[in-house]
């Protein structure tokens, strides 16, 4: 599972933090993890629940100035509106995709910390380092290493064999 935090939800749906902690803490949305550290808290969130998130914010762009959302028709509550679910879902997946875009630098081993203990990797991924050198003296040729890590590219692969550990 794919984790986001309060900034990274903040940011790619549009909800500002009050907003957001007024939800969180009514009960109107949850975050998949949510627990104290210390005098603050932690919440990770799902895609799913990031995808609640922006539906709800939706919700409230398009309330009526009464403060409903719908009407009373032949004895059944009806929506005017179609949430738009395909369109909040591709939207989101668009912006956490470009955001992963920007921050990899094919070519460039790091480290992070809490990824893997510190260890190198692949810049942007998990992919450790010591990996790909191992697999590289066992005789794999970087289009093996390629096809066996999606992640992973031809830049990658020659950076972690030719020692270039951050």
């Amino acid at each position: 599972m794919i984790a986001f935090t309060d900034e990274q939800v903040r940011r790619f749906t549009g909800v500002t933090t009050r907003r957001l902690d007024e939800w969180m803490d009514r009960g109107v949305l949850h975050a998949t993890v949510e627990r104290p550290v210390g005098r603050r808290r932690v919440r990770l969130f799902s895609f799913a629940d990031m995808v609640a998130v922006r539906v709800a914010h939706w919700l409230r762009i398009v309330q009526r100035p009464d403060g409903s959302w719908e009407d009373w028709r032949n004895g059944q509550l009806v929506l005017d509106d179609t949430v738009p679910l395909q369109r909040v879902t591709a939207e989101l997946a668009d912006a956490v995709s470009a955001e992963r875009a920007g921050r990899r630098v094919p070519g460039t081993v790091e480290r992070r910390r809490g990824v893997l203990g510190g260890a190198a990797v692949v810049a942007g991924t998990r992919v450790p380092v010591i990996t790909l050198r191992a697999l590289h003296r066992a005789g794999w040729t970087a289009a093996r290493i390629v096809e066996s890590y999606p992640a992973v590219t031809d830049a990658d692969v020659e950076a972690a064999v030719s020692g270039g550990a951050a």
